[in-house]
């Protein structure tokens, strides 16, 4: 399988676990495991598949619990750019590939930053709460933990 194949299969899954965007921002349990299938982190994150839902982002929240989050899914793998600006708190970022392996992580990134943090080949973006992503390594890997319990993900 190719890379936009799965990446178009894990964003179908996530779907259709979430719902209809139009009607708001759902939800979806996720985990990220380790090399060894260590649990990581354990997430709900509300889920932004829409181009407008990935454009605002976080912006309109005043804050995150610790165990919250937002997925930003991406149509196909692409050059993934974020930017603090509009956002009133310090979050981490955690750039996925269509593999759902973890390819890139900005921690610690300040309320208001102006500046643009991009990677490639990323097809999902996970957005937490500042220092939530501490235990998080590249090559982890992202889960959709509803999905595993009942479509064998």
């Amino acid at each position: 399988m190719n890379v936009k194949t799965i990446s178009v299969m894990f964003a179908g899954l996530l779907w259709t676990a979430c719902g209809d965007s139009r009607v708001g921002l759902e939800q979806l349990e996720l985990q990220i495991r380790g090399p060894s299938g260590e649990l990581e982190l354990d997430i709900l994150a509300e889920v932004a598949a829409s181009a407008e839902d990935r454009i605002t982002g976080l912006s309109k929240h005043d804050s995150l619990a610790p165990d919250e989050g937002l997925l930003l899914i991406f149509p196909a793998p692409t050059r993934a750019c974020i930017r603090n600006e509009s956002v009133r708190f310090p979050i981490d970022a955690i750039f996925v590939s269509a593999e759902q392996r973890v390819i890139g992580i900005v921690r610690d990134l300040p309320a208001g930053d102006p500046s643009t943090h991009c990677h490639d080949a990323t097809a999902f973006l996970l957005e937490l709460p500042a220092q939530s992503s501490h235990r998080v390594h590249i090559g982890d890997t992202l889960h959709p933990s509803k999905l595993s319990e009942t479509n064998g993900f």
